[in-house]
């Protein structure tokens, strides 16, 4: 699993964007976020990347409370 910050989240949409701590953009569905929990731009999380034939996706992201 990798950090990342929540670039863009639209829960209307059902998906987001992630800045992986690589410098990377991860797209993400909201069936990737576990236990569905709100994310906000600029929140930390963690997650799972791969790479589909779409691009890089991230997957089980946990949001990082501080």
């Amino acid at each position: 699993m990798i950090k990342g910050q929540v670039k863009f989240y639209s829960d209307k949409k059902g998906y987001g964007y992630i800045i992986g701590d690589n410098d990377a953009e991860y797209y993400f569905h909201i069936s990737g976020i576990v236990e569905r929990l709100k994310l906000d731009v600029d929140q930390i999380v963690e997650f799972t990347p791969t790479e589909t034939s779409k691009g890089l996706q991230a997957l089980n992201v946990v949001r990082i409370d501080d």
